[in-house]
């Protein structure tokens, strides 16, 4: 790693491995995949935790104390070690080399001992004392729920509603503080948390959290009508040494467009096909069957459901859908146009 880095933090190096993975499928060189490996090799020496549980994972690396001028050791966090299951997961699938998927599980085994039953929510991880964080965040919650895609963790998106969303003074609108202080929004998490609605099957949380990051591509003093803001205030607090500020930035722009695409980033695989309602890997009668139940509101209790496999991006499964549907079918579309 760059002798002048000022920090070694695992989560940070993580979303480099996934772009480098990412950028060699669709720009092959062999020195992006290398350098994503020695990334991940440098987390394996350096952070790793032997241990079960909530001893296992790796810890969140190193950070440069500016008060000591030393390097001090990071705790273990939730959220790092999501990323690591995504970002191993992700080598071992470029170089097909089995110690990378049992690394991955490594990560998983702490972040599953993170989940607290009964009250469906993830801590936010450990200090570097063994402590639990007493700081409960949106991004775990959300980033848990799109990692583990099973019961119970979906639950963790209802707990955030609770205890973690700034309330409106009328409307429908859904935003999010970074913790449960709401002294503002945070929108970096608002997206996510509308990535992980979509993800879930929950269309109407969906749209009302998209609603407020839509609005925030134009109102505001630093709008330009495409990137979106962190926060809505100078310094949202977040429990934590930092602040985020009401300044256009790369990463919420990039979970909106995640969260308007319907793409998990840690699994990086699309919504459904369009039209796929089943999730069968085909479009077919059953999907447009399923798309007029839906729209007539007689669709089975037990009945699949995928509202990525939305064809024209509202967010729902419903009349346009089905026409869509039997256009596909009879081979009356071609792209996005009828022939």
């Amino acid at each position: 790693m760059h002798e002048n880095a000022l920090s070694f933090r695992t989560g940070d190096l993580a979303w480099v491995i996934l772009a480098l993975a990412r950028l060699n499928e669709v720009a092959p060189d062999q020195g992006y995949l290398n350098a994503a490996v020695e990334m991940g090799g440098w987390i394996e020496m350096n952070c790793r935790r032997d241990g079960d549980g909530m001893d296992a994972g790796y810890s969140g690396g190193w950070g440069w104390d500016w008060d000591t001028e030393t390097w001090a050791e990071l705790g273990t966090s939730t959220e790092h070690n999501i990323d690591l299951v995504a970002a191993f997961e992700t080598l071992h699938q470029a170089t097909g080399d089995d110690p990378w998927q049992a690394r991955a599980d490594h990560a998983r085994a702490f972040v599953e001992a993170m989940w607290v039953g009964g009250e469906d929510y993830f801590e936010t991880g450990l200090n570097p004392d063994g402590t639990f964080n007493s700081v409960n965040v949106v991004d775990v919650q959300a980033w848990g729920s799109l990692l583990l895609q099973s019961d119970p963790y979906a639950d963790a998106l209802d707990w955030a509603m609770d205890h973690l969303r700034v309330p409106v003074e009328s409307g429908t609108e859904i935003r999010f503080d970074f913790n449960t202080d709401l002294d503002g929004i945070w929108y970096e998490g608002t997206a996510q948390m509308a990535t992980a609605f979509h993800q879930a099957g929950q269309a109407t949380n969906y749209q009302n959290t998209l609603a407020p990051l839509r609005a925030a591509q134009y109102k505001g003093s630093h709008a330009d009508g495409r990137g979106i803001p962190a926060a809505n205030t100078m310094g949202l607090s977040t429990g934590f040494n930092w602040r985020y500020f009401n300044r256009l930035g790369l990463g919420p722009t990039s979970w909106l467009i995640f969260a308007e695409n319907g793409t998990n980033p840690f699994t990086f695989i699309p919504g459904a096909i369009p039209g796929d309602i089943d999730n069968s890997g085909a479009v077919n009668l059953v999907d447009a069957v399923l798309a007029m139940q839906v729209t007539v509101g007689s669709a089975p209790d037990d009945a699949t459901i995928h509202i990525t496999a939305d064809s024209n991006n509202d967010g729902r499964i419903g009349l346009p859908d089905g026409i869509f549907i039997l256009q596909t079918i009879a081979d009356l579309r071609e792209g996005d146009f009828y022939r």
